[in-house]
């Protein structure tokens, strides 16, 4: 209780705000109840919770919240925290209250559980939730808070953890239904342990609990996931009859959608469209949901034509799409390229629905792309055929399609089209209009329509109206208009120029070489009271550097300089794209500075190369991140840094394992010989580690078998014994994995060879491990999978050894048995 009291004492008590010390004021009158040991104040009304929640995600004010209500109002600031997405203050005021010995009653304990749950952290909620079960014995959560962690955990592909959840709510008194068990089928199938799901779907059935549809779904896609045909079909045809008696049709719905989603994960399309051809279910489903769940699915995976078949199949079947799937799918064709097929589709239903705008923007756009404007028309035309669309809308999106398209004309034709028919031309119309004209180089016709605007004619004109008229200007060489533009027109009609205006402006000096004009330019932006962005700062110095203004090692610096405030300002910007151009340059910056002066340490050139391998990371563009992480190790080689060296090429590893798997083991490869040349041969332990890993992950067991040798010899050479036999332990599971026992023999007859190996645990158990297979004891050795020698190995080797025996061992125990039998060769003197 002091604990927690002198937390909230110290908080500064002057930044209350009043509706803080009003609620203060309320919460004396809230009722309390007793704990065993300290009180525990119940909420207060639910309009004045609801003020404390308001305010507190208003305005984020959960500090002075924690100040005012240190005692009382628990489950009011973990509403709060939780609403605002800030779980881990949830989770950590939640400990704190119950180490200080408040405790909640028991639906507010389930309450409570149940916000923490959307953290997506299963461990600390299941702490958390262990924490109330200790601090009061009458405490058990609730069934439903059984399940939903249990389903995080799976989810996270751990469902050996949601097992042992599932023992402790029948230890606790709950009784486990279909849920429960479906929960748990799904978690196994999930990470392809379909045998586990199997003999958990046999114990539910054992227990009496019958299973409904979704539990038939699910295992289903465990088989598919395995890619075991025959077991999914086996499978299939008990959902189906069970489907047939449901009483539940939401059961039914997602059943049928699970499976159709595990048909389009597994790429099983033959099967989907077999589903849908002879859809016969009779009425235990409606068949447009069945079909729109079939739809959804496939564009989830990209399959928009296959979405189109299904369509085609429904209106076969007299029945009519829902505007959803059309806007689905043609949203999908024309990301997709095939702007013609959603048109088509667009045609075949008769114009009968209305596209989302969303929907056609990407369509016109798609249509202008490829030129076809008559098509991109009719798109509009039926657009304005519908109620209650905003017209003005409509005409901006297609006037932007139309700048794809470069024709002035037809963009002068709408915007007479739109002024015949009455609808309101607002500013961005008429920008749109002014940006098509100066991207054709229609300058005359853009300072045309400025002139109407500033007449009054049309909306006035603001920042965007002149910086996309100065832009035009420099594109065709009018500097002199666009300095009066700048200087003179915009300050006379009240518009004030913006940091954009500035970049365009420069950009157009920079790129009519005229740089000195540029620079002045750029030095006048502080007093024009303009701050500089990092579009800025790149604009000047690549403009710096096309002029041939940087020379010597004073412009580089400075240069270099720029390029480093640009960087980091795209990268807190979350612009990666032109972080990573920027750290990029500032690295061949650094570069050419450590040529000019010749000093011959590129250190920082090394650290922007590395900084654009994040960028390259985040914008998943993994060629890149291989590229620059190699490029960064050479720097840090060159200045003599073996250790950041390797960092650099490990991180770049890390990232590339689950996409390009060889491309990481060759880079954990080098790492290693860098980290072993340099004489750090222990730091490359994790990383032979991680290799053998990946090495498993692709199932190149001969190759992981090898390296495990190879990461023991190096062990030895560190006098590292423990990590040593490990090692030598791992190369023999892997060979008994691949169902290769001679080989296993002889790496272990090799190993015993040396005497730290002979002497140790790991010895006795690759022993114990053949003679087993030697005896075909297949229960002796899944014991030994299970010893503590094994369970002390990496995830990656305690996974296959569990998985151990993986062939015949019987026919091993009869050639052994032959090779003992038969008799000695006189002439034989090996």
């Amino acid at each position: 209780m002091k604990l927690v009291q002198n937390l909230f004492d110290q908080m500064p008590q002057r930044s209350l705000c009043p509706l803080a010390h009003r609620v203060s004021m309320q919460c004396n009158h809230a009722p309390l109840i007793h704990s065993k040991s300290k009180p525990f104040f119940v909420l207060p009304s639910l309009p004045f919770s609801t003020t404390i929640h308001n305010h507190t995600i208003q305005h984020g004010q959960h500090h002075h919240t924690t100040t005012t209500f240190h005692n009382r109002n628990l489950a009011a600031i973990i509403h709060s925290f939780c609403d605002a997405h800030r779980f881990d203050e949830a989770h950590n005021i939640f400990s704190l209250f119950l180490s200080s010995g408040f405790l909640p009653d028991h639906r507010t304990s389930n309450v409570l559980l149940s916000r923490l749950l959307p953290s997506r952290t299963p461990h600390r909620t299941w702490a958390c939730a262990l924490s109330l079960i200790q601090a009061n014995h009458g405490f058990v959560p609730s069934i439903v808070t059984y399940h939903r962690l249990m389903d995080h955990f799976c989810r996270f592909g751990q469902p050996q953890q949601a097992h042992i959840l599932f023992f402790d709510m029948k230890g606790r008194g709950h009784c486990p239904n279909v849920v429960s068990y479906t929960t748990l089928i799904n978690g196994y199938c999930l990470i392809g342990g379909i045998g586990d799901a199997r003999k958990v779907f046999d114990e539910m059935l054992d227990s009496g609990i019958a299973a409904n549809s979704l539990t038939y779904s699910v295992l289903v896609g465990g088989f598919l996931r395995k890619k075991d045909i025959e077991g999914a079909k086996g499978m299939m045809c008990q959902l189906w009859e069970k489907m047939r008696v449901e009483r539940k049709a939401s059961m039914k719905t997602a059943a049928f959608a699970n499976l159709v989603d595990s048909l389009c994960r597994g790429g099983f399309f033959n099967e989907l469209f077999r589903i849908a051809e002879e859809f016969a279910l009779g009425g235990s489903l409606c068949e447009e949901v069945a079909y729109g769940q079939m739809i959804d699915s496939l564009c989830k995976v990209g399959r928009y034509h296959a979405a189109a078949r299904i369509v085609y199949i429904m209106r076969k079947r007299g029945l009519v799409p829902s505007v959803a799937c059309y806007n689905y799918i043609i949203h999908g064709l024309s990301k997709d390229g095939d702007c013609m097929r959603a048109y088509q589709l667009l045609e075949e239903a008769e114009f009968g629905f209305l596209l989302s705008e969303h929907t056609y923007k990407v369509l016109v756009e798609a249509l202008c792309q490829v030129l076809d404007v008559d098509k991109a028309r009719k798109v509009l035309e039926h657009m304005l055929s519908r109620e209650g669309v905003n017209k003005t809308r409509i005409y901006n999106t297609y006037l932007r399609a139309l700048c794809i398209v470069n024709n002035p004309t037809e963009l002068l034709n709408v915007l007479v089209l739109i002024l015949q028919s009455q609808c309101h031309a607002d500013v961005i119309t008429l920008n749109t209009v002014i940006n098509g004209f100066c991207k054709v180089g229609r300058i005359d016709e853009a300072l045309t329509v400025l002139q109407d605007m500033l007449s009054g004619k049309f909306s006035a004109p603001n920042v965007v109206t002149f910086t996309t008229i100065i832009s035009g200007l420099l594109d065709t060489a009018k500097i002199d208009e666009a300095v009066e533009l700048l200087h003179k027109v915009m300050p006379e009609n009240g518009v004030r120029p913006s940091v954009a205006t500035y970049n365009a402006f420069l950009r157009g000096l920079f790129k009519l070489k005229r740089p000195n004009d540029a620079l002045r330019a750029f030095n006048n932006m502080a007093s024009n009271g303009i701050t500089a962005d990092s579009t800025t700062y790149t604009v000047v110095v690549d403009g710096l550097c096309e002029s041939n203004q940087i020379d010597e090692a004073a412009d580089w610096s400075s240069a270099t300089s720029l390029y480093e405030q640009a960087a980091n300002r795209f990268r807190v910007a979350k612009d990666y794209e032109r972080s990573k151009a920027a750290y990029e340059k500032a690295s061949k910056g650094q570069e050419m500075l450590a040529r000019i002066l010749i000093y011959n340490c590129p250190w920082d050139a090394a650290k922007h190369m590395e900084s654009a391998a994040n960028m390259a990371k985040e914008l998943r563009n993994w060629r890149e991140v291989v590229s620059f992480s190699r490029k960064a190790s050479e720097l840090y080689i060159e200045c003599g840094r073996p250790q950041p060296a390797s960092d650099a090429l490990a991180k770049g590893a890390r990232a590339l394992e689950e996409t390009m798997p060889e491309e990481a083991i060759q880079l954990y490869t080098d790492v290693i010989t860098i980290l072993e040349e340099d004489g750090g041969g222990q730091m490359a332990f994790d990383l032979y580690r991680s290799a053998t890993a990946v090495y498993i992950k692709l199932e190149k067991y001969l190759d992981a078998a090898p390296l495990q040798l190879k990461f023991g010899l190096a062990a030895s050479k560190c006098n590292a014994t423990n990590s040593q036999c490990k090692a030598y332990l791992s190369a023999i599971i892997i060979y008994l994995y691949t169902n290769d026992y001679k080989q296993a023999e002889m790496c272990y007859n090799d190993c015993s060879q040396i005497d730290a190996f002979c002497k140790s645990d790991q010895n006795r158990c690759a022993s114990n491990l053949l003679a087993a297979y030697s005896d075909g004891d297949i229960e002796e050795i899944k014991r030994i999978a299970q010893s503590s020698s094994i369970s002390n190995l990496d995830h990656s080797m305690i996974r296959l050894a569990r998985k151990l025996p993986t062939g015949d061992v019987s026919a091993l125990k009869g050639n052994t048995a032959r090779q003992e039998d038969q008799p000695l060769d006189e002439n034989d003197l090996t």
